[in-house]
């Protein structure tokens, strides 16, 4: 019965894995080239042009934001890592979800820990 469960849930992550399979490339080639860009214009620029720092860190910011190959909470987690006027403006927009995302990964971490013990001991006990 176990085998039975763990291929089909195998045969189901794959199959939905696959869905769009040719748009999410496109997409992600998309997002690699331009942040490919951000990374040559940062090795080309001077060291004391704040204003074009500014200016990169905020398009990087927006590709997290508008790309699907990065969750959700990877922009919040950039916006709570980044400082200066950049947090000051986005922060109190994303503050409750970055926190609701930090919470619902400790149970979904702390969940994934103990099913397995759980189901052993209700195997066990049956």
């Amino acid at each position: 019965m176990t085998v039975f469960m763990t291929i089909s849930l195998l045969i189901v992550i794959l199959y939905l894995n696959g869905q769009k399979y040719l748009e999410h490339a496109r997409e992600y080639r998309k997002n690699y080239t331009e942040l490919q860009k951000l990374e040559f214009e940062l090795k080309n620029i001077e060291s004391d042009d704040v204003e074009l720092f500014k200016n990169i860190y905020n398009r990087y910011c927006d590709l997290l934001d508008s790309s699907s190959n990065h969750i959700s909470f990877d922009y919040y987690e950039t916006v709570h890592g980044s400082s200066g006027e950049y947090r000051n403006r986005k922060w109190k927009n994303v503050r409750c979800k970055y926190y609701y995302n930090v919470i619902w990964r400790v149970l979904l971490k702390i969940c994934v820990i103990l099913l397995p013990v759980v189901l052993y001991w209700i195997c066990g006990v049956l």
